[in-house]
């Protein structure tokens, strides 16, 4: 029996005393307005940042794209992706996961969410497609775990004004997509469901949503699940019995930890909320008021990378717009100070990602006399770090990074099949890209080639 060592992983330690956020860089520098255009405008794989925003140079807004390949130090030229006669574009979103990057926006007189990808890291784009067709569809959200891409919008196809929710997917990195799949069906046609936000994980999907009603303006934060890999769905269910109207929720997840935020008004100002499930959203901890201001927050931002939360939002002391950020290194049990991360008036809103323990910002304002966007980074922000070591990682065979196991594409029948452990005993069918091993407890396990001898060691660690 042949034996591989493709795993070794490796712990650093990190303070949130020395965590340090390096001075701000900006993106953009024409006449134009430039703006981030959803909740999720950049993404991290390893070094590698992705990141969109709209911009009117055209007399119209298009969506730019622009990536760094050595963790922020430098920053592409910004490329247009939308065509010219997608009109103005609302709404977008970006994920990527490996190689593979996705773009989604609002375009044709929101008659429509567009596509694109890249299957080489951004350098190129494949042709526009339009994704979803729809008279009243808006705020896509996109999310990727291997070759396992989600998308959540909320829709009034169903008339009587009552936006609903809406999901579809592809299993293998956007060259193929479900149908259309709607997920809430309100009673009342006063209710909209919208601004939702989703977070693909294994075999689990996470959406939270704001529902509205306008004869009552009550907004309220609910949540939902599917544990078979988006195939049905469990009842919804709100995240707060409180009564005071919640917005823009957002969410996060790593294994089974699922990390929420929204903005509510309740008593003492607006403020930043915050919940996590440690079972894969099967059932939650209590919530927390996590932005300890007393001057108001709102637009939550949330991003997660093993054990470490990052979330930042808007807040307004002394009637002028910064950007406030709280840490966890503990998967949410305790949190950082809160630290102000922009001080300059004009302030609009920002996005995060988080990648081992650095953390990445994208924001915009118009402190240079219009509206362009910027970066800035904090490489020391989080704390215990899970990676493969790239001296012994193979190109084309699994490795295992935060607790996921990733299977090449390739249908080789040399490729893994089975998971089994250290006595022989199959404990999980594998797939190519992302497999959940979250729940397996640690130590040594062997992946197998049906009808093969040959088996791969892997090393499990918390």
């Amino acid at each position: 029996m042949r034996l591989s060592v493709l795993c070794s992983v490796f712990c650093i330690l990190c303070s949130f005393a020395s965590a340090q956020w390096e001075p701000d860089v900006r993106l953009t520098n024409d006449p134009a307005e430039s703006f981030l255009c959803g909740q999720q405008c950049i993404v991290a794989e390893g070094d590698t940042l992705h990141a969109i925003f709209t911009d009117n140079r055209r007399d119209w807004y298009d969506v730019y794209y622009t990536r760094s390949t050595d963790a922020g130090v430098t920053w592409d030229s910004a490329v247009r992706v939308s065509l010219d006669d997608s009109n103005d574009i609302f709404s977008a979103t970006v994920a990527a996961s490996g190689a593979d990057v996705h773009i989604t926006w609002e375009g044709r007189d929101n008659g429509s969410l567009q596509y694109r990808r890249s299957t080489d890291g951004g350098t190129t784009w494949l042709p526009e497609t339009a994704l979803v067709v729809s008279p009243s569809c808006g705020s896509p959200f996109l999310s990727t775990d291997g070759d396992n891409v989600g998308l959540a919008w909320g829709d009034s196809r169903d008339g009587n004004w009552n936006g609903e929710l809406y999901y579809k997917q592809s299993g293998d990195a956007g060259l193929t997509w479900t149908s259309d799949t709607r997920i809430t069906f309100n009673a009342e046609d006063s209710a909209v469901d919208k601004e939702a936000c989703l977070a693909v994980v294994g075999n689990h999907r996470y959406i939270v949503w704001t529902r509205w009603d306008w004869n009552t303006s009550a907004q309220q934060t609910w949540f939902t699940r599917s544990t078979d890999e988006g195939a049905t769905w469990e009842l919804e269910s709100r995240l707060t019995a409180d009564t005071t109207s919640q917005n823009q929720p957002t969410v996060a997840a790593v294994g089974p930890n699922v990390h929420v935020c929204w903005w509510d008004g309740r008593p003492g100002g607006y403020g930043i909320w915050y919940r996590r499930s440690t079972d894969n959203g099967a059932t939650w901890n209590a919530e927390q008021y996590l932005a300890d201001t007393t001057y108001g927050s709102d637009y939550p931002v949330i991003a997660a990378a093993g054990g470490n939360v990052h979330v930042a939002y808007r807040a307004w002391p002394a009637g002028q717009f910064v950007i406030d950020y709280r840490g966890s290194t503990d998967n949410g049990q305790t949190w950082s100070a809160e630290t102000a991360l922009t001080t300059v008036p004009g302030m609009g809103t920002a996005n995060l990602a988080a990648a081992g323990s650095r953390a990445h910002l994208l924001l915009y304002d118009n402190r240079d006399g219009n509206s362009e966007i910027y970066y800035k980074r904090n490489l020391t922000a989080g704390g215990v770090e899970e990676r493969p070591n790239a001296e012994v990682r193979p190109t084309n065979s699994a490795t295992i990074v935060n607790r996921v196991l990733f299977l090449p594409r390739s249908l080789d029948p040399s490729i893994p099949s089975s998971l089994l452990d250290i006595s022989g005993r199959k404990v999980l069918d594998l797939k190519p890209g992302a497999n959940d091993v979250s729940r397996l407890a640690p130590g040594v396990y062997f992946a197998s080639a049906t009808g093969s001898s040959n088996q791969t060691r892997l090393v499990l660690v918390r």
